[in-house]
């Protein structure tokens, strides 16, 4: 156990809205990262509308956004609108906090059906400009 203090990053903390549908949101806003990092963000987004899980639980839609700083790969914020999404940002909090890349986090395989295969789909956008099963 070290004497050093830790610092809590309160930028990686995930903050949950308990609505129908959910809203869960981590880091930066993408103004935010604009401000910070200028143009070297790339934005990822998913409409859930293209999601089969919400399809399949009566889902009228939502969202998810990744935001990443091109230079590092890292994962600056994301922000979750739609079912089940506040049990989604968990993944990505422990992606921020071990700092592990937006490259990395491709790498995950996220079950399918599930709301959660919209985290991977979001990567892809964020990396490659479409998602898989974006309409």
């Amino acid at each position: 156990c070290s004497d050093e203090k830790e610092q809590i990053d309160y930028d990686k903390i995930p903050a949950c809205i308990y609505v129908n549908p959910e809203i869960a949101s981590i880091g930066y806003t993408e103004e935010q990262a604009a401000e910070k990092f200028g143009e070297n963000i790339a934005v990822g987004r998913f409409p859930m509308v293209a999601n089969g899980k919400t399809s399949i639980e009566g889902g009228k839609g939502g969202l998810f956004k990744v935001i990443v700083y091109k230079e590092n790969r890292q994962i600056v914020g994301a922000h979750l609108y739609g079912l089940h999404v506040t049990e989604q940002i968990g993944e990505l909090s422990a992606a921020m906090a071990n700092n592990i890349t937006v490259d990395k986090m491709l790498d995950v395989v996220h079950p399918h059906p599930s709301v959660n295969e919209a985290v991977g789909e979001m990567f892809l956008s964020a990396v490659n400009g479409s998602a898989i099963h974006a309409r």
